[in-house]
């Protein structure tokens, strides 16, 4: 028996006094993150908001199987953001709509859900591809299943209800969501993602909205929209994700679902809050030393500084040739002087010397 197949259904049943302890947190985590951009400049945060969409898009697909355009997306993202952008021919129309989709979900995060605000989500996200009923709820009478393993080895781990029955489930499923004055907001992002995939109201793309579901409740809830990708951390633990999903939907007794989930969306903050703390870092460091740096030296060390805290392997004199186009006896020089400075550490001797960058 499925969930939406028990006679008490959707009345999930948990225990919040469990889950007390991770609201507390959520919310003291999502006032540092807040706390932390004031430290922005006003580019700096428009330029972590398009990052952090470009990465909730790419995760997002990737949960579902499927390859987006970073390029296109970063574009479309900026344009629709406001940004004074060139002209930019967009290739893969999926990156277009998917990036519309998020601008908009972001911008209407108060507005009530409703059937027409997810019909547009659809319809956008499904900009460029071919599928029976865009913006529209599934129709077909064979069974809405969720399946793996190759043809004729399936393995059905669900079966949502018939095609019939959808307008009714969501429309129970928006009173519920406008309704459901919970104390917690981690415990109704989780239900409502829960209960809508539960649903499975479209042909394809239930995944990328339910996910987008689970982000407006929690924004709605914090009164602002959300600076965190759940989409993140759910790509990373696809198995775990899809397992959780999976069981949640033999019962209505979802207490382990919402733990996953409390503790999934934790992560996400945590993962976020380590990107804003590094941006904070980079910019104390260039406000520090940038006039310390030539042009080569200046190039080489933003390419360092936008991998992250650790560039993979740290800067060698081959590298600094391929990033600059210089001499190697120009690299050679420019690093050793970077390192005089303290700004560069010396790891290794001979070909395997390398440069890492020093933080305060």
């Amino acid at each position: 028996m499925y969930n939406w197949q028990n006679p008490e259904w959707p009345e999930f049943q948990y225990d919040a006094s469990e889950f007390a302890k991770h609201e507390r947190e959520f919310l003291k985590k999502a006032g540092q993150i807040d706390g932390k951009f004031m430290y922005f400049t006003k580019q700096q945060s428009e330029l972590t908001l398009v990052d952090l969409l470009v990465s909730e898009a790419i995760k997002s697909s990737a949960i579902e199987g499927e390859m987006i355009s970073r390029t296109d997306l970063s574009s479309s993202i900026k344009r629709h953001l406001g940004f004074d952008t060139p002209q930019f021919f967009i290739k893969d129309k999926r990156s277009a709509g998917f990036a519309k989709l998020l601008v908009s979900s972001r911008e209407s995060f108060e507005s009530p859900l409703s059937e027409s605000m997810l019909f547009e989500w659809h319809t956008l996200l499904m900009q460029g591809q071919y599928i029976n009923n865009v913006g529209a709820w599934r129709s077909h009478t064979e069974p809405m299943r969720v399946i793996s393993g190759s043809i004729g080895k399936e393995i059905v781990h669900f079966e949502a209800p018939p095609s019939s029955q959808v307008q009714k489930e969501m429309n129970r499923f928006f009173d519920w969501f406008s309704q459901a004055n919970l104390q917690s907001i981690l415990i109704k992002a989780a239900i409502a993602h829960l209960y809508f995939e539960s649903i499975h109201p479209f042909e394809d793309g239930n995944g990328r909205i339910g996910r987008l579901i689970s982000e407006k409740a929690l924004s709605m809830g914090l009164g602002k929209p959300v600076m965190f990708s759940i989409s993140t951390i759910i790509e990373k633990k696809r198995n775990e994700y899809y397992e959780a999903l999976k069981n949640a939907q033999q019962s209505l007794k979802i207490g382990d679902w919402v733990l996953w989930f409390c503790e999934m969306v934790i992560e996400a903050q945590d993962a976020f809050d380590d990107i804003v703390s590094f941006s904070i870092k980079k910019a104390k460091f260039f406000e520090k030393n940038n006039a310390n740096f030539n042009l080569r030296q200046n190039k080489a060390i933003a390419k360092m500084l936008e991998k992250g805290e650790f560039f993979e392997g740290g800067m060698s004199a081959k590298k600094y040739v391929s990033i600059t186009r210089c001499s190697l006896a120009t690299a050679t020089r420019d690093l050793v002087e970077l390192a005089e400075k303290g700004i560069l550490a010396i790891n290794g001797n001979g070909r395997s010397r390398n440069y890492q960058i020093i933080f305060d």
